[in-house]
């Protein structure tokens, strides 16, 4: 560890992902399905028909549902029954170290960030670990 830095004070804004891929609370659970398996992500940012954010759908949503109901019965749920309301949110000023402890006080494993209503990214504890550590000049990381 001693080749590392830890930016814990680095805004979110800085590590967060802007290329946000989201679903609409009337896209139905094939959609959203078709969509984790795509892209690969723990969760999706769910707009409304006016691009408002009015929750958001984990992978773990879609398993419980899973669980729940008979498998043959989910294609008939949209993205709003599923949906986590209200979304959990984090402003683009705050700190890394703010996004972790929300992350891990409210139990997800993404917030979207906002500012003024508008949704400018995401955030992941991927996009965390990727962004919190650096290395000092000069030091190689690990098997380089």
């Amino acid at each position: 560890m001693s080749n590392m830095i830890v930016l814990s004070d680095r805004p979110v804004s800085e590590i967060m992902s802007t290329e946000v891929v989201s679903v609409n609370e009337n896209e139905p659970i094939e959609e959203l399905v078709w969509k984790f398996q795509y892209y690969r992500y723990a969760g999706f940012p769910v707009l409304n028909d006016k691009r408002e954010l009015v929750g958001i759908v984990r992978d773990s949503d879609i398993l419980k549902l899973f669980v729940m109901t008979r498998p043959d019965s989910i294609l008939a749920e949209k993205a709003s029954d599923v949906m986590r309301v209200p979304p959990q949110t984090i402003s683009p000023q705050a700190t890394a170290q703010e996004a972790v402890e929300k992350m891990f006080d409210a139990n997800v494993r993404l917030l979207a960030v906002v500012e003024k209503k508008e949704i400018l990214g995401v955030i992941s504890r991927e996009d965390l670990v990727c962004g919190l550590f650096t290395r000092e000049k000069g030091g190689e990381w690990p098997g380089e």
